[in-house]
């Protein structure tokens, strides 16, 4: 199958099985741009960042093009508030150029690679994506190999390009949720993936909550959904419950790398156990696509969505999931290993009265 040909025919997989794809962008348009690629003259990172292109123009975060690559740059990049930083010197330091790119330059150009709905995905989703070489490849950004930075202390050096695996061997991965008490009175729950863990399942997860809850006597709790991209949207549901049934009061702390069912979790805790909502704003829209389907043509592997979320007038607003209580990620919280969010939640929840009162459940989404 030649590059054209495999071209249309994922579009054409797209058309069938996606939900609604063209509720952003019209037919016509998304046709005229695949006529005006020649793919046929196209090499294999050129055809994915053409895909890549594509893709970003149906502003659905959930309808991926997948590209493969497992190097990275040698020292991790930072996208924070705006800014992109390094540590260099054992300092961390803002970075005025990334390769042959400007700052702004650089992420005007990654943004045309990403499919989002929001502009907190995308900018959750450009801090990943910085750190992976074949993104840079994309771009024509590497010299020799090697990327190039320019730091506005005016210092100049190169980053090398690493296999993930050397530097990543030995890190475990992180538990899709833990559980610890705060002060003595505060239940912390870690809710990092909506995903049941096989070797401790969520119903016995939970059942250890309740003991805790009971044996400590706890009525307040924080509920940490920061970098929770999803999985099953029903998994939080018996937490939900017994954080109801106890009467708790509480708070949720969440960021722009809370996605899909991590979004729907804040979405629930917010409407049945009338949870505060603090840090930043989710990288998940209160609208949005999802429950995807994944889809190959010729080991390229891409997904689609098939059902639409519409949260819109339980919120009242569109765009990204907003926080009560606005608490910014910031460089600070970096270079000092410190967590301003978590400090300013447990403030925050020890001196706000909280209406805890019961909300009939209904259907979950």
């Amino acid at each position: 199958m030649t590059n054209k040909e495999k071209a249309i025919k994922i579009f054409k997989l797209l058309e069938e099985n996606h939900i609604n794809l063209y509720h952003d962008v019209t037919k016509e348009m998304i046709d005229n741009c695949i006529k005006s690629v020649d793919w046929d003259s196209l090499n294999a990172v050129e055809f994915d960042c053409q895909m890549k292109k594509i893709f970003a123009l149906f502003k659905d975060a959930h309808t991926s093009y997948f590209v493969s690559g497992n190097n990275i740059i040698s020292s991790k990049i930072y996208f924070i508030q705006d800014e992109f930083y390094v540590k260099h010197n054992d300092k961390y330091k803002r970075i005025v150029k990334i390769g042959k790119f400007v700052k702004n330059e650089f992420y005007n150009n990654l943004a045309q690679l990403v499919n989002y709905e929001t502009k907190e995905w995308l900018n959750h989703q450009i801090g990943m994506m910085v750190n992976l070489a074949y993104y840079h490849q994309m771009l024509e950004n590497l010299e020799d190999n090697k990327l190039r930075l320019e730091l506005e202390s005016g210092e100049t050096f190169y980053l090398d390009i690493v296999e993930k695996d050397k530097i990543y061997n030995d890190k475990k991965s992180e538990p899709f949720y833990t559980y610890s008490v705060l002060n003595g009175d505060i239940l912390y729950v870690k809710y990092s993936a909506c995903f049941d863990d096989k070797d401790n399942p969520f119903k016995d997860f939970v059942k250890q909550i309740k003991e805790c809850i009971e044996k400590d006597d706890l009525k307040k709790y924080i509920i940490d959904v920061r970098d929770n991209k999803g999985g099953d949207s029903k998994i939080v549901k018996p937490l939900q419950e017994t954080i109801v049934h106890n009467k708790m009061k509480g708070c949720v702390l969440m960021n722009n790398g809370t996605f899909s069912s991590g979004k729907l979790a804040v979405y629930h805790l917010k409407k049945h156990a009338r949870s505060v909502l603090v840090g930043e704003a989710t990288g998940g829209a209160i609208k949005s696509y999802g429950d995807v389907k994944f889809l190959n043509v010729e080991n390229k592997r891409f997904s689609c969505s098939t059902k639409l979320f519409d949260l819109t007038k339980e919120f009242g607003y569109s765009g990204a999931i907003l926080p009560d209580e606005y608490v910014p990620y910031t460089i600070d919280d970096l270079a000092f290993e410190k967590d301003s969010q978590l400090e300013e939640t447990i403030k925050i929840l020890n001196g706000k009265e909280m209406d805890i009162s019961v909300k009939e459940t209904e259907k979950e989404l």
